[in-house]
């Protein structure tokens, strides 16, 4: 599963950088493409153990909250 994990974050990088530098210098680009290149930065810098972690780029507020039962320990809903 890590080196599946780790397969991704380097082509999502990759794909990043290359977006990037194609949308640098166009103001209009770079303003479009902001909120979803944070988002992807915050993504890629994510570890484990953070709080505010992001768990779908189409839907950012959804948070993660700890149910308190055995058969359904976490869940995954926009708040």
């Amino acid at each position: 599963m890590r080196r599946e994990l780790k397969r991704l974050r380097i082509s999502l990088g990759c794909v990043l950088r290359d977006i990037g530098r194609k949308v640098a210098g166009n103001v209009e680009l770079e303003r479009t493409f902001a909120r979803l290149f944070g988002l992807i930065e915050r993504l890629l810098a994510q570890k484990p153990k953070d709080k505010n972690k992001v768990y779908a780029l189409h839907a950012p507020e959804v948070v993660c909250f700890s149910k308190g039962k055995a058969r359904a320990p976490f869940d995954s809903v926009a708040r």
